[in-house]
């Protein structure tokens, strides 16, 4: 054999070597315990229903917000004797619903939305959006919803009043609130 042959030998034996240790590390669980596990039985596999001592939990996820709500389900007897599948096609999927049962069976209902949660869907903050006083649809720090912008600039504004806007602090419960408090800003307009 000459020089190169051997090398190239070499090479795909070291290749081969690291190839198999590989697959050895990644699966050594399955060789350890072999690889003819007996696969569950159909009579192991219990069937979960909803019954009438069932804890219902129902979570609402707002996406504007990010805040979760979860609460007692109110119309739990509807859902007795319903299988999870059965809960699952009520609460679809399509509907953005998921529907599980956790560790201690405890039927968890989860809906996510892309809204304001109860708290939140009324709150307006004053901000600044490019340089000039806007008014944002919801909690302060989130300003994904611009409803205005004044011709309020930032740089007419006292340094206390800039600073309140940057820190987020001028939150209102509805836009009356804040349509008050810019009329006090309008003569730094």
């Amino acid at each position: 054999m000459n020089n190169l042959a051997r090398g190239v030998f070499i090479v795909v034996l070291a290749g081969l070597s690291f190839v198999v240790g590989l697959w050895t590390g990644n699966n050594y669980e399955n060789i350890k315990e072999g690889f003819n596990r007996p696969a569950a039985s159909i009579d192991t596999v219990k069937v979960s229903r909803v019954t009438p001592d069932t804890v219902v939990i129902s979570e609402t996820a707002y996406g504007r917000c990010h805040h979760i709500v979860t609460s007692g389900y109110a119309g739990q007897e509807t859902l007795v004797n319903m299988t999870l599948d059965e809960v699952r096609e009520v609460f679809s999927s399509r509907d953005g619903y998921l529907a599980w049962f956790d560790e201690d069976g405890a039927l968890i209902i989860h809906q996510r939305l892309e809204t304001w949660c109860p708290v939140d869907e009324n709150k307006y903050h004053l901000g600044l959006f490019k340089e000039q006083v806007a008014v944002f649809k919801g909690p302060a720090g989130i300003d994904d919803e611009v409803v205005r912008v004044t011709g309020i600039k930032a740089e007419t504004l006292p340094a206390h009043i800039l600073e309140d806007l940057k820190a987020g602090v001028m939150e209102y419960e509805g836009e009356d609130q804040a349509n008050t408090v810019l009329e006090n800003l309008d003569e730094y307009e």
